[in-house]
């Protein structure tokens, strides 16, 4: 009995690791899933009793990866990268067929070092782990200042916090922010200018994505991550740019000139 409940944790430990990788990266090789596995969790499983679990575990249903049969080899890939979807959109300007996509992302791993990670992402969970991270702490504390009143303004700022995330994980997308955010009445009529955007815009920027091989914006522009900058996302400064009388996104209540813009009004 106790090596059947040893198995069974063994098991979803490996389904909760590819969950992780799927998350942390959108799609990776079986083999070097099996790498990366080993390096969270030492040896003790063979390549076979891994294989036949991850894919029993991706035809479960019940957890975010799926299996890719490419020609050259099986890949984990995150369900919404599966053959059930159609197709791919990276904000409003970039369209692709999924099989377009995956490409795209085979490409830029190719030329970008996945970045590695300890095992914390699988063990807490991607979006748990993500949210103890301290710039989403501080974003969280900023958000709780702004929530309605008759309503519990921690759960609210992370909810609020976990929504922006789950739409980050390809990379940060400001329209679909200022979209959700505009739902949760956060902001009004999907305003780009309001002063809550760039402050979220900087805190997404730390965030672990997809199209920079689990490094985040910011890692990528400052060449952490042995590559040059060849993404998508636009430098914060260009996307979300501050003006000198707007309040500061820091939250301080003062205006930007006189707070964290003062430096550069020197």
């Amino acid at each position: 009995m106790a090596d059947e409940q040893l198995t069974a944790e063994k098991m979803t430990e490996i389904a909760l690791s590819m969950n992780a990788m799927a998350e942390l990266y959108g799609l990776v090789s079986a083999t070097d899933a099996f790498a990366i596995y080993k390096d969270w969790y030492g040896e003790g499983v063979s390549l076979e009793e891994f294989a036949g679990t991850v894919w029993s575990a991706a035809q479960s249903g019940r957890f975010a990866f799926r299996i890719w049969e490419a020609s050259d080899c099986d890949y984990i890939v995150h369900s919404t990268l599966s053959d059930e979807t159609e197709h791919f959109t990276i904000g409003d300007a970039h369209h692709y067929s999924m099989a377009e996509y995956r490409l795209h992302l085979l490409e830029q791993q190719s030329i970008i070092p996945r970045k590695r990670f300890s095992n914390e992402p699988a063990t807490k969970g991607v979006l748990n782990w993500k949210m103890e991270q301290e710039p989403v702490r501080q974003l969280e504390a900023q958000l709780m200042l702004g929530v309605p009143e008759d309503v519990d303004a921690r759960f609210f700022a992370q909810q609020i916090i976990r929504e922006l995330l789950c739409v980050s994980l390809v990379a940060y997308d400001q329209a679909a922010a200022a979209k959700l955010l505009t739902m949760h009445g956060m902001i009004r009529h999907n305003r780009l200018e309001d002063p809550t955007m760039p402050m979220i815009a900087r805190t997404m920027d730390t965030v672990p994505c997809w199209e920079y091989c689990g490094w985040s914006p910011a890692e990528h522009r400052n060449g952490q991550d042995g590559s040059g900058s060849m993404g998508f996302t636009a430098p914060i400064s260009a996307q979300d740019k501050v003006g000198r009388n707007d309040p500061c996104p820091c939250g301080s209540g003062k205006k930007y000139k006189n707070c964290c813009g003062a430096s550069k009004e020197d």
